[in-house]
């Protein structure tokens, strides 16, 4: 069986926890839409062969269980600030056998991050709006060399935007890649030391 072929049937694997979610949000009116983008995820992240992920919006854990099938010797962290959601993304890791190897940290991103360590080679935000203190507080948490993926752009406000697409163009901190969901997630590797504090200079 071909690379892709076996990226295609582990995408497709977690189809009913992103139908879950689509459902979820139909009837909790939350916000959390599942990652369009399964399959793309999956095969950009094992190309990778990442030991460490971090993840910001878990949701129903439809991109944890991505990442954890694509990256079978990965740890990954997430964080989700809603109970519920944690209950169930904990339930459904826990069915994919994934609980050992994820883990989900309850609480906003400004407070949980702080508490985890650095160097993550992959970094990715999955919440409903990027926030720029968010984002450099997240691209702190990334080793030299490792992966940014940012979801949601559109939805941030005009002002985060723009203060966003301008750190993102900063070709002495990023260097583009190939972008995912029709061009709706940005990837970008990280190409210096950067702390919260020097991004955006």
């Amino acid at each position: 069986m071909s690379v892709i072929a076996q990226i295609a049937i582990m995408s497709r694997s977690f189809d009913a926890i992103y139908l879950q979610t689509t459902d979820h949000l139909r009837h909790h009116g939350c916000g959390t839409y599942p990652f369009g983008d399964g399959e793309n995820l999956i095969a950009r992240v094992a190309a990778l062969r990442p030991k460490r992920i971090l993840e910001l919006g878990t949701a129903l854990g439809y991109t944890a269980c991505c990442f954890a099938a694509a990256a079978p010797d990965a740890h990954i962290d997430t964080i989700e600030m809603d109970h519920t959601h944690v209950r169930l993304a904990r339930i459904n890791l826990e069915r994919e056998g994934f609980q050992d190897r994820v883990a989900v940290h309850s609480g906003k991103f400004l407070s949980i991050l702080p508490q985890l360590s650095s160097d993550y080679d992959i970094c990715f935000f999955d919440g409903f709006a990027p926030d720029i203190s968010v984002f450099r507080l997240l691209a702190s948490h990334l080793r030299l060399g490792g992966v940014l993926i940012c979801a949601n752009l559109s939805l941030a406000e005009f002002a985060a935007q723009q203060a966003l697409k301008i750190e993102l163009s900063n070709s002495s901190h990023w260097h583009p890649e190939a972008a995912l969901e029709q061009g709706g997630t940005c990837v970008a590797v990280k190409r210096e030391a950067l702390s919260p504090t020097t991004l955006g200079d």
